[in-house]
């Protein structure tokens, strides 16, 4: 005889009130006072814009695989680009495509065509054509604020190129008042790598802000040494600079 049994309503308060507070975690501003006194049916009525979200819908139906990464944790971290960041995500790994192109594969499927969108303070920055998504130094990290992740198809509310991840950067401007410049510089395997300027700037308005950023840097692609099928050998370290401006 199959054995069926009530969720009690406090109990089911409680699992829309941490469905609710994990699409809140990236919000240090948020609120949860008061919540705790709602009902069942006023949860469920409730609508918000959660994070990585783009329209207002209720609470259950928002993105429950979320991740996110404050500036504060990518300087703990020590990252010097996008893959180290990304790398702190469960799921995300790197590879090498066509002309030493680095791109992602997530959850061990290759995404490097079209299966991840990438956002900049809600800008589509992967390619039109193919859809592709290049990596390597393209990104400045000092310039990110915060960047949330959906962890699966994002398809429903971003539309292509999302079957497997959204990545959506916010980049510094709303707690900055004035000008920041950071400065890095590094060594790796006796080649000079990781020298980036960034430069981040806001002024506070009656209505908001105003912002703009400048980062210019370049690294090798690797110090190691490339030797073909041939025995030709090609010192990457001195010869796959990676320049970029944003």
């Amino acid at each position: 005889m199959p054995f069926k049994k009530q969720m009690p309503a406090k109990s089911g308060c409680f699992f829309l009130l941490s469905l609710l507070h994990s699409n809140l975690m990236a919000n240090d501003k948020a609120d949860l006072s008061g919540l705790w006194d709602l009902s069942l049916a006023e949860l469920l009525a409730l609508r918000m814009t959660s994070v990585a979200s783009n329209s207002l819908t209720p609470i259950n139906e928002q993105p429950a695989v979320v991740s996110i990464i404050t500036a504060r944790e990518i300087h703990q971290a020590g990252a010097h680009d996008l893959i180290d960041v990304l790398r702190l995500v469960p799921g995300f790994e790197f590879q090498s495509d066509v002309y030493s192109v680095i791109g992602v594969s997530f959850r061990g499927i290759w995404a490097h065509e079209g299966r991840i969108l990438l956002m900049i303070d809600d800008m589509e920055c992967t390619d039109m054509l193919f859809g592709t998504l290049a990596f390597g130094q393209h990104y400045g990290v000092d310039q990110i604020e915060k960047i949330e992740i959906i962890r699966g198809p994002g398809g429903a509310k971003y539309g292509g190129n999302v079957q497997l991840a959204v990545i959506k950067i916010t980049t510094k401007g709303e707690d900055l008042n004035g000008v920041e410049t950071i400065i890095n510089s590094g060594n790796m395997g006796g080649h000079s790598a990781f020298n980036s300027v960034t430069v981040n700037s806001a002024r506070q308005l009656e209505k908001g802000y105003i912002k703009a950023s400048v980062v210019a840097s370049s690294s090798p692609q690797s110090a190691q040494t490339y030797i073909d099928f041939y025995g030709s050998e090609f010192d990457q370290g001195k010869d796959s600079s990676r320049e970029s401006q944003n």
